[in-house]
């Protein structure tokens, strides 16, 4: 028996002032989200822009106060659970630093996002987040894509490719 499922919400999350090259192909990702959702294979595409990186838990970071800051740090920690719940990693496109001061003998723990990255989502679950990584190797944005322009998106298949 065959459920039909209500194609997925995709959010397209990039990193701001990238070079060229790199603004080039998040265009051209976008423009091919825009293409799925006009052909119904997905329910809505999003952007969101966040910066490099963000500090790991640090809650008495001024910058901590900003909005951006909030969101991308609450973001970043709905896709660790996520990881956490289905087997996969963030690393090594979401990789972890320790950034030391000139200032002070203070580090900080970072965490600098990829250039590009998709959620998606089937109402408000969190589905899968590419780029990600298993034992059996990475998952990019380009293998979703492809997933997506093959017609074949149930949850049961994102499952079955995570």
């Amino acid at each position: 028996m065959t459920v039909e499922s209500d194609p997925p919400r995709v959010e397209l999350r990039v990193r701001e002032c990238t070079p060229v090259g790199v603004h080039d192909r998040q265009e051209a990702v976008y423009e091919q989200l825009e293409q799925l959702r006009e052909a119904g294979a997905i329910a809505d595409v999003t952007v969101e822009v966040w910066g490099k990186q963000v500090r790991v838990g640090a809650t008495t970071d001024p910058a901590a106060a900003d909005a951006a800051v909030r969101a991308a740090r609450s973001t970043y920690e709905e896709f660790e659970v996520w990881a956490e719940r289905t087997g996969h990693r963030l690393e090594p496109a979401f990789s972890t630093h320790t950034l030391g001061s000139l200032v002070t003998d203070e580090q900080v723990e970072v965490v600098r996002f990829p250039t590009m990255c998709l959620a998606v989502y089937d109402a408000d679950d969190l589905l899968t987040v590419v780029p990600c990584s298993t034992d059996e190797g990475v998952r990019t944005v380009g293998d979703y894509l492809a997933t997506l322009r093959s017609g074949e998106w149930t949850p049961a298949a994102v499952e079955a490719r995570r």
